[in-house]
């Protein structure tokens, strides 16, 4: 880890979340959940990683409904740990939580720094309706981390574009987080292991810098 943080450096980048695939909505792995985040916000303390993605549901969208009390119950367990070692868990804005009036209700109810939201751009606008004033305004100070991926809906079925060339009102999305003064990563997140036909990273990265230099500036 030493070795990876310093090389890391020398090429001007950092890790700022780690994305873990755990689904806390699953009551019969809250043992199996709780042991591998606390891996995870073991490593993240020695990478000096502030985030961690945790889903809450499975999908992206809506399949069936959730229990907030397992969810509030495995993240209580979890916040002591993280509060030692200066990590945050970020709960991402999918499946149920894709609503985030829901979330933000969830989140209430935690007294923790320790928890925050992640904004996944994509959801809350195609599964749930909501604009992106909407959304800044239901999480506010919640939001301390972005993913961001474009789409088009054809027939009920999402397929994922480059930026720009989906219909996700990208623009409106960064004038809700500038809003709120966010001064955060905005994170790709180019879902080619679950869609085959999207282009390759050689392709994609460079697109998306090219195209955030438009709002970064």
């Amino acid at each position: 880890l030493p070795q990876t943080r310093k090389k890391l450096s020398s090429l001007r980048l950092e890790i700022p979340c780690l994305a873990s695939g755990c689904c806390l909505k699953f009551a019969e792995k809250a043992e199996e959940n709780y042991q591998e985040i606390v891996q995870y916000i073991m490593l993240a303390s020695r990478l000096g990683t502030p985030y961690i993605r945790i889903l809450a549901d499975l999908e992206p969208h809506v399949t069936d409904e959730v229990d907030d009390e397992v969810v509030l119950a495995a993240l209580k367990r979890l916040i002591p740990l993280a509060e030692e070692k200066g990590v945050t868990l970020l709960v991402e804005t999918n499946g149920v939580y894709a609503d985030t009036v829901r979330l933000r209700e969830l989140l209430d109810r935690i007294e923790s720094d320790a928890v925050a939201a992640l904004w996944d751009m994509h959801h809350p606008y195609r599964f749930a309706g909501e604009t992106p004033g909407q959304t800044v305004h239901n999480l506010g100070a919640y939001i301390k981390y972005v993913h961001v991926k474009d789409s088009v809906a054809n027939d009920d079925r999402i397929q994922y574009r480059l930026m720009g060339e989906g219909d996700l009102p990208i623009s409106d999305m960064m004038s809700a987080l500038r809003s709120i003064n966010y001064a955060g990563y905005i994170s790709l997140e180019w879902v080619k292991r679950w869609s085959d036909d999207l282009s390759d990273a050689g392709v994609v990265f460079p697109h998306f810098i090219n195209y955030m230099s438009n709002y970064t500036r």
